[in-house]
Parts: C-alpha cells; sequence; structure tokens
C-alpha cells in the first residue's frame, strides 16, 4: 500500500503540500492602477461563471475565452462580491474599456460579450443579492459536479496548496466545527470574510439545491444555465456549445485540448468514506432532481 492509499483510508495524516504555502496562500485580485483610473469608462459583464468549484470551471473559462465574440479578464476569479465589497468603479477595473469593446466588435463583426468566473460565487449566502443589484441582466452558468468526488477533489486541491494538514476523514469531522456560523455571519455583513468557509466547506459545497435556491430568488431560472460537468467531461465540444448557445453566442473555435486540473494525487478515496458521503448528500441530491426536474448523472446513495 502506497502513502497515498494510506492516507485515503484515514491511516496517515496527508502527505506534505507540494506548493509552499506561503507562495500559495489565498490574495484577492487587485485590478492595476491604471485601470481604477480608467474604471468609469470600463465595461460590466454580461455573464458570469458562478461555480461550483472543482467542476470544470477553469477548462470553461479557458475555452470562452478562446471565443472571438468574449473577453474574460485575465485572472479568473475576481472575487468582487464575495469580501471587502469595494465600489463598483473597483470591479469595473477588472474589464476592458468601452471603447477596447467597440474595437473588438468591429473586428469580429457582432457583440462581444464579457464575462467573469469566480466559483465561490454559488455557495457563498450573501452573493446572488449582491449580483443582482449591481447585474440585473446577467447570465449565469453553473457547473455541478458529483458532490462526492467534487469534495475529494476539493480536499487535494486544499492539501496542495498548503490550506490542510488533517486527514479526508479527519477535515470531514472536523467541517461542522470549523465553518460553524460562518454562513450566517457572511450573510449578514458585506465586510465578512471567512477563509474557513471557503477553504474547508467540504460537504457545504455539494448541497447544490439550496445553493440554487438562493439564486433562483433573485434571477429567473431562463438567466440561469445549469450543467453537469460529467456531461462537459465526456463530450467537452458539445457542452461548451451548450453554453456558447444559451449566451447567444456563435459556435466557437475548434475545440482545445482538455487539460485537466487535478489537485494533488492521493489515491482513491476510501470505500467507507465514499458510502458515508453518498449518505450525506442524499436528500441534498433528490432535492436537486426536483429543483431542475431532471436526474442527477452521478451514483445515488
Amino acid at each position: 500500500m502506497t502513502a497515498g492509499t494510506e492516507h485515503e483510508a484515514g491511516t496517515q495524516g496527508p502527505p506534505p503540500a507540494r506548493v509552499p504555502p506561503a507562495s500559495a496562500s489565498w490574495r484577492r485580485p487587485r485590478p492595476r492602477w491604471s485601470s481604477r483610473l480608467s474604471a468609469p469608462l470600463r465595461c460590466l459583464p454580461d455573464f458570469l461563471v458562478i461555480g461550483a468549484q472543482r467542476s470544470g470551471t477553469t477548462f470553461l473559462f479557458q475555452e470562452l475565452s478562446r471565443h472571438p465574440a468574449v473577453w474574460m479578464p485575465p485572472c479568473k476569479e475576481c472575487h468582487h462580491f464575495t469580501a471587502r465589497m469595494r465600489s463598483s468603479l473597483w470591479y469595473r477595473a477588472f474589464f476592458l474599456t468601452r471603447a477596447a469593446r467597440r474595437r473588438r466588435e468591429r473586428a469580429c463583426g457582432r457583440p462581444v460579450l464579457v464575462g467573469e468566473g469566480t466559483p465561490y460565487y454559488l455557495v457563498h449566502p450573501a452573493v446572488p443579492a449582491r449580483v443582482a443589484r449591481l447585474l440585473p441582466a446577467a447570465r449565469l452558468v453553473v457547473l455541478l459536479r458529483d458532490p462526492v468526488e467534487r469534495a475529494y477533489s476539493h480536499y487535494r486541491h486544499e492539501i496542495r496548496y498548503g490550506r490542510e494538514h488533517l486527514s479526508f476523514e479527519e477535515a470531514l469531522d472536523a467541517e461542522p466545527r470549523r465553518i460553524a456560523g460562518e454562513r450566517e455571519r457572511l450573510a449578514r455583513s458585506r465586510f465578512a470574510a471567512s477563509p474557513a468557509y471557503q477553504q474547508h466547506s467540504y460537504v457545504e459545497r455539494g448541497r447544490y439545491a439550496e445553493q440554487l435556491e438562493r439564486w433562483f430568488a433573485h434571477f429567473d431560472r431562463s438567466q440561469v444555465l445549469v450543467v453537469f460537468s460529467e456531461h462537459l467531461y465526456a463530450d467537452p465540444a458539445s457542452t461548451t456549445a451548450r453554453v456558447e448557445e444559451f449566451l447567444g453566442l456563435p459556435p466557437g473555435p475548434e475545440q482545445a485540448a482538455t487539460i485537466p486540473n487535478p489537485g494533488l494525487e492521493l489515491g482513491p478515496m476510501a470505500d467507507e468514506t465514499r458510502r458515508r458521503l453518498r449518505a450525506e448528500f442524499a436528500e441534498s441530491d433528490r432535492a436537486l432532481e426536483r429543483l431542475l426536474g431532471v436526474g442527477v448523472p452521478w451514483p445515488r446513495s
């Protein structure tokens, strides 16, 4: 048995992070000073890729960035709506100027859409109302992955960046204590931030139905496209084309090679842990199916 497999079974602690924690700590992106000075001349986004984390959002962001009628900011995850919110001018500074947009439109011969992608938006309790106030006409793209696989991928991601030091089973046990009261605190204050809620919400982020219900309370369902990541992984070209159609875009360039973003490889999840998580998500999965009117493409408990 390898060290990674022993870790999966909960008999050893996690391996050391492969990225030094000091270089991997989360920092909120900041627009350049020159962009801030010209912020009144800049655009706001027409659409958002709002999550879920570890569900293919990076791949979709890259594919949309390649489309000639789409402009995405150089940095994925602006995080404007999630913590210490500043003015809309601060947010505009991430995007291109209206003059630059007109130049791009002349070059491609059609309107250009502006977008951004921050997976934390989906689960953050205060973000739907904040987005609705600033971008009421925005279109929203949601990627949902098997919550069991997503949770383990999320865990590997946190290990890789030095933000997790427990075994997976220990981290699942610790999650309720770690994030206790954080959702309510985030909902109350526009200045609140919670690294624990963002980084250690392995199960919380997989309860998709309640997250989508918060968004549907502020946006018409016609503005929201929900895509299952399993369909994206199986057929990236047709799934990307579905997103383009939803956004009103013509077909984009030929599909790029899929570059996985796997996180740290630790071996398979322990069977007992998988059964535990299947049971944990059973009711949430049923609620999601009722909400969307379709079956989920992952195994059910």
